[in-house]
């Protein structure tokens, strides 16, 4: 059996162990995350703005492609939607 002071000890030290390592791991850990993300953002940011311009262009004209063809149904659906009001007048 382990004396009172013994168990104090060594529960004591577990604690003041767990949290010390806790708290090291938490601030290495956030430092180490921060440097490598950093690191990949830098290394990735031009092959992300280059695929970004490079589909600019292609999303453009597909909204535009879009927005044309959508343009004439909700004209017509509008015109429906306002003869339909104007007729509970």
């Amino acid at each position: 059996m382990l004396s009172f002071a013994a168990q104090l000890i060594l529960s004591f030290g577990a604690k003041l162990m767990l949290s010390f390592g806790a708290k090291l791991m938490l601030s290495v850990g956030a430092k180490l995350m921060l440097s490598v993300g950093a690191q990949l953002m830098l290394s990735f940011e031009p092959v992300l703005a280059q695929l970004i311009l490079s589909f600019s262009p292609v999303m453009a004209q597909l909204r535009l492609r879009l927005g044309l063809s959508l343009a004439q149904p909700m004209l017509s659906f509008g015109l429906v939607l306002a003869q339909l009001i104007f007729s509970f007048q």
